[in-house]
């Protein structure tokens, strides 16, 4: 557990002195001005990181090397990208090769994936304009039906991760080929007991989730009393999708980011603060 003193003495807004629990880890491609920690830090808030997905390489990577070894050859018209984390696995089993991305065209869910790239030497060809993989789905069927032809679409993912963009390229008729780039696995529970004496002591006092897996996996760890002790702080979430993930675990979520970025998940938190600083009993949830 990763607790942080906060930014300088000069930070000011809704959120100073606040404690904000940052369910992901620190992304490494993030630079010392940006991501979720730095946004809070910039408000005033205290981020205590609490890491609830721990990433793996994938138990069998073969098909992960076959599949860039493909992308080498021309096999791929199409890479698609949901994740930083995707990006990062291809660019280890590339070898740190742009070339090995060929002559593949690439997607990407959003603007932090599109960085990924960015600092690997690559760019993105589509960004989605909705930063969801429904959304990422509508704008690549568009953009092949455009430019006709059906070329075969490159999808590496987490081993359980989201079929709905690969689901939909098949249902307008383009081949996607799967394959497994990592594996999350959730924290052993012992990681996880400094927080739950600061949730106890009530020292906390927000929560931001920026995918479903956060969710999980942070109540999978606080078992039955994930309700008691997560109803304590205010919850913000990234999204519709995890805003869905933490109501069907029975907790109750408070601010919703218009758009689906830390940025804006930031960004609402501080204004919920700003228009009802006090318990959570005055704080009217936002969609």
């Amino acid at each position: 557990m990763t607790g942080n003193s906060g930014a300088a003495g000069e930070a000011q807004g809704p959120l100073l002195g606040k404690v904000v629990l940052v369910t992901r880890a620190r992304d490494p491609d993030e630079a010392a001005d940006g991501g979720i920690v730095a946004l809070l830090e910039k408000a005033g808030a205290r981020p205590l990181v609490v890491p609830t997905i721990v990433f793996h390489p994938p138990s069998d990577p073969t098909g992960l090397t076959r599949a860039i070894e493909g992308l080498r050859t021309g096999e791929y018209g199409w890479v698609a990208f949901t994740s930083a984390q995707a990006v990062r696995c291809a660019w280890e089993a590339s070898g740190h090769d742009p070339r090995a991305f060929g002559l593949a065209r690439i997607a990407v869910v959003g603007p932090a994936t599109a960085r990924a790239l960015e600092q690997r030497g690559l760019s993105a060809d589509l960004v989605a304009r909705q930063s969801r993989a429904d959304g990422l789905a509508v704008d690549m069927v568009a953009r092949l039906r455009a430019e006709g032809g059906s070329p075969r679409v490159l999808f590496p993912r987490a081993a359980r991760g989201s079929s709905v963009l690969a689901d939909a390229l098949r249902s307008a008729g383009y081949p996607v080929d799967l394959v497994v780039a990592y594996e999350t696995r959730a924290p052993e529970p012992d990681a996880l007991a400094g927080l739950v004496r600061e949730l106890e002591q009530g020292r906390v006092d927000a929560v931001v989730f920026t995918s479903g897996s956060t969710v999980d996996n942070l109540c999978d760890c606080l078992g039955l009393r994930a309700g008691e002790l997560l109803g304590r702080c205010r919850i913000g979430s990234i999204g519709p999708v995890t805003t869905e993930a933490a109501r069907a675990r029975g907790l109750r979520v408070d601010v919703v980011a218009p758009r689906a970025s830390v940025e804006s998940l930031v960004g609402t938190l501080a204004e919920t603060y700003a228009a009802s600083p006090g318990s959570l009993e005055t704080a009217a949830p936002t969609r």
